[in-house]
């Protein structure tokens, strides 16, 4: 994964190793990145 900071903008660029290692924890990208952002995240 890397992130790139441009201001408030934060950008990803997702390697197959990370994405599989996130995987691991039943974590999609999307779910890491709505951390980064501090967007609310629903738990169903």
């Amino acid at each position: 994964m890397y992130i790139s900071i441009d201001g408030d903008a934060v950008g990803f660029d997702w390697d197959q190793a990370n994405t599989e290692h996130i995987a691991s924890h039943r974590a999609t990208p999307e779910e890491v990145e709505q951390v980064f952002a501090n967007d609310e995240v629903g738990i169903d």
